[in-house]
């Protein structure tokens, strides 16, 4: 049973039957515990409607239900008061067919429920797919945004920092990424020389 969805009423189903054959009480009793299951699923199932379709099959599951239940007290007490087979028989009858309307509308309530689920999970996996493209684009967005900023960086601070190493008299370091050693380098050489020249 999925939530939100009233207990099927086919678990009533053949109670007043055993009843018929062998007049015991049990069988009514445990047709009184499946009756009140089947109300706490449907008042469940009511706080969860949110379609109008939903609202609308629900009251119209209450009605017959209450009709179907009424109709079939109706025959159990038919069958207390000692009534003839045929009498019973036909009343019977007739709740069955009531047992089976019933029965098709739960089934409509429950596709209905399933269509719902089946949606949402159509929903959530065109969001999911939605969050993975834009997770692509900020990945490669992030990507291309390093290079450029990496590229400016080299262009902008790293080629000044060698071509001033270069004009204060060093050369080319051996790892040419290390461009702030090579400028310290080139600094302390250049002060060695300053300091030679003046001494």
């Amino acid at each position: 049973k999925a939530v939100g969805q009233p207990l099927p009423v086919e678990y009533q189903k053949g109670f007043l039957t055993y009843y018929f054959l062998d007049s015991d009480p049990k069988w009514l009793q445990e047709l009184g515990i499946y009756r009140q299951m089947f109300w706490t699923s449907f008042e469940q199932a009511v706080e969860l409607a949110q379609t109008q379709k939903q609202k609308e099959i629900l009251k119209r599951i209450e009605s017959t239900y209450v009709q179907y239940i009424d109709f079939k007290d109706q025959v159990i007490q038919e069958y207390k008061k000692k009534a003839t087979d045929e009498q019973i028989s036909s009343l019977h009858q007739e709740q069955r067919t009531m047992f089976f309307d019933m029965l098709n509308m739960c089934e409509t309530y429950k596709q209905i429920q399933w269509n719902r689920i089946l949606q949402a999970r159509q929903e959530s996996q065109a969001r999911a797919d939605s969050l993975r493209i834009i997770a692509v684009f900020a990945v490669s967005c992030f990507i291309l945004l390093s290079g450029f900023l990496a590229l400016v960086i080299y262009r902008q601070i790293l080629d000044p920092i060698r071509q001033l190493a270069y004009e204060a008299g060093g050369s080319a370091p051996v790892d040419q990424r290390n461009e702030v050693q090579f400028l310290s380098t080139s600094l302390h050489q250049f002060l060695e020389d300053f300091d030679f020249a003046h001494n």
